[in-house]
């Protein structure tokens, strides 16, 4: 069964819009697809009757499903009451919401709360953009700045200080009523993924800093890792010294495992992977007493090793 057209009705000043109206009417109609999907009214297109032009195109704007208003510099004729055509028809649609009644997959103020720290927290020396990203089962929202130093990633899912690299941006957001108390943002993307029964955001430096967040979806765990972890354009272990011993083969140099990781930035490199590995006791140098040579390679503990194989067996 094909489905009814939906009655589109045009409100502008006719006489400064009057080419416009026509144009977009024929293009709607003449479109393929459009044309069977919307119902064009213009008024002056209506053949005269007895009925007082007020009750027309009030009847019309009432019977129609989508107003699409043209506005430019004219008000245009006014009625007894100063009124014009076309604010009677924007006032007749104006008591009818716009906005359809949606379950946000994820919360809106989860969404929210990532972009406005984004803004706060970017660095605006950078050429890059702040950057939202949707993907099938996530959505990433980065931008070109750092975790503060005084913070850690196990820090942003508790309550803890606020060091904004914009202060005085983040304070005029704060004013606005955008950023609600300092230092709770990510505390609040934390509470209110959990309160909606979604998976926990997950934090990276590659470049940047990027927060991603999980789309709800029906796939298992297993699938969850699998994806996750052979999907060549996004690895997203929560800890990132676990997506370093999952890459390492053998004795590798540190552009080798950079290649392979797929990353740029050498700093960061050093202090969000390798660090922390040989700090907890997953990686260690081949060179031990030579730690700045050019040879220095790394390899996996014995705890690196058991720690990979647990990793692998996840996904098979």
């Amino acid at each position: 069964m094909a489905m009814k057209p939906l009655k589109l009705f045009i409100s502008s000043v006719q006489k400064e819009f009057a080419t416009e109206r026509i144009a977009l009417a024929q293009y709607i109609r003449e479109d393929s697809l459009l044309g069977s999907f919307f119902d064009v009214f213009l008024f002056e297109e209506i053949a005269a009757n007895s009925y007082s032009t007020a009750q027309v195109y009030l009847s019309e704007v009432e019977a129609s499903q989508i107003y699409l208003g043209i506005l430019g510099n004219e008000y245009g004729y006014e009625d007894a009451q100063g009124v014009s055509p076309t604010e009677r028809e924007f006032d007749g649609i104006r008591d009818v919401s716009n906005q359809v009644s949606t379950a946000y997959e994820i919360p809106r103020r989860v969404i929210a709360e990532a972009i406005i720290n984004t803004i706060a927290h970017r660095n605006y020396y950078s050429k890059a953009s702040v950057q939202v990203s949707v993907f099938k089962d996530r959505i990433e929202v980065f931008n070109p700045g750092q975790l503060p130093n005084e913070l850690e990633f196990s820090d942003l899912s508790i309550a803890h200080g606020s060091y904004p690299h914009n202060p005085l941006l983040a304070n005029c957001m704060f004013l606005t009523g955008d950023i609600e108390r300092f230092g709770t943002g990510t505390l609040e993307i934390f509470y209110l993924l959990e309160e909606a029964h979604l998976s926990r955001p997950q934090f990276n430096l590659e470049e940047g800093f990027k927060v991603i967040l999980y789309r709800p979806w029906s796939q298992t765990a297993h699938d969850t890792i699998h994806d996750t972890i052979h999907d060549s354009s996004h690895f997203a272990l929560a800890n990132l010294t676990h997506r370093l011993v999952w890459k390492i083969q053998g004795e590798m140099s540190r552009d080798e495992l950079m290649v392979t990781l797929e990353l740029k930035n050498r700093d960061n490199f050093q202090k969000s992977y390798i660090k922390p590995a040989i700090e907890d006791g997953l990686i260690e140098n081949t060179l031990p007493d030579k730690k700045t040579s050019k040879n220095q390679k790394y390899r996996l503990t014995k705890k690196g090793l058991s720690l990979q194989k647990r990793l692998k067996n996840e996904v098979k």
